[in-house]
């Protein structure tokens, strides 16, 4: 019997989760002044595997990054005049 379990909106995926690590390690954007999916997925999109010098073969698109910002809890959402989210850290989670 397989332990499987799906994906849901409280749990979130390895690749979800190797998504959020990639950023927290990446040079490219900081997490602690706040930014946008679209610039965490260009940040992503820079990512290179330290061993073979790859890039992402399944990057999200910026909604999809939206969501896994919302569904890890480990950032905050802020909304500007357009709606759009700026996403930071919480404190303590870097």
């Amino acid at each position: 019997m397989t332990t499987n379990k799906r994906a849901r909106a409280t749990r979130m995926t390895q690749l979800e989760q190797r998504w959020i690590k990639i950023l927290k390690s990446s040079k490219d954007i900081d997490l602690t002044q706040p930014f946008t999916a679209a610039r965490a997925l260009d940040a992503l999109m820079l990512y290179r595997n330290p061993r073979s010098k790859l890039a992402l073969r399944h990057a999200p698109n910026k909604y999809r990054l939206n969501y896994v910002f919302k569904k890890s809890g480990e950032f905050v959402c802020t909304k500007d005049i357009g709606n759009r989210n700026h996403w930071t850290v919480k404190e303590g989670r870097l």
